[in-house]
């Protein structure tokens, strides 16, 4: 399961099954918001993205697992009306946003890579062979960076806290040096249909075919 670098914090901690939902969802589209809202629960992860007020894409994910898009929303929507789960807000500024929501959707080529038996000119080599277009997921426990290339080309780096693309990276707290740090080489899926099947999708009529589903 992609688990994102964390945004400026906006909200930590919640419990969704305490707010008025869909209309939370709603309320930040209608004030523009841009950045991701983080779901956990007892054994599955979700992310839901949003761009400049719109629901751009969805991932949820347990184990190995994944599901995106119309069906991810629908399983977010379980998880808010289950027990245990909870919501972190992070906000992201409009670019980052847009690779974050790509990186949602993307592929993950290579998985779990040991950073300590990685060959970094090779990856290099490829990257830049390949004019590869996608993000490097760098983790370690709970600290994660992503670097993101658009055709070979370094565009920066989303560092945990931050809310913009970072042009530089502070090696000496690098999350690479940490003790069982993994990478993960995420290649961006192009003319993705996702993103089309979750813009103007009606969250209040998919909110009450899952409450249906749970409660009748």
């Amino acid at each position: 399961m992609l688990v994102l670098p964390r945004g400026r914090v906006v909200k930590e901690g919640l419990d969704p099954a305490r707010l008025k939902m869909p209309d939370a969802l709603i309320k930040m589209c209608t004030n523009g918001f841009s950045g991701y809202l983080s779901f956990t629960g007892s054994d599955d992860r979700a992310v839901l993205c949003y761009e400049a007020g719109k629901i751009v894409a969805g991932l949820w994910g347990v184990e190995e697992r994944q599901l995106t898009g119309e069906q991810a929303l629908e399983q977010i929507f379980r998880m808010i009306q289950g027990d245990g789960c909870q919501l972190d807000i992070y906000r992201v500024d409009a670019r980052l946003a847009s690779l974050v929501h790509k990186a949602c959707e993307g592929e993950v080529i290579f998985p779990h890579q040991s950073m300590t038996l990685l060959d970094v000119d090779r990856l290099m080599d490829y990257i830049d062979r390949q004019q590869f277009c996608g993000a490097l997921r760098i983790y370690a426990a709970s600290q994660v960076t992503m670097i993101f290339y658009h055709q070979g080309e370094e565009l920066g780096f989303f560092h945990d806290g931050q809310a913009e693309l970072s042009f530089q990276a502070d090696l000496n707290h690098s999350v690479a040096v940490l003790e069982g740090c993994q990478l993960d080489v995420i290649r961006f899926v192009e003319n993705s249909q996702i993103n089309l099947r979750l813009t103007g999708l009606n969250l209040e009529k998919t909110w009450l075919k899952i409450w249906r589903e749970l409660n009748l």
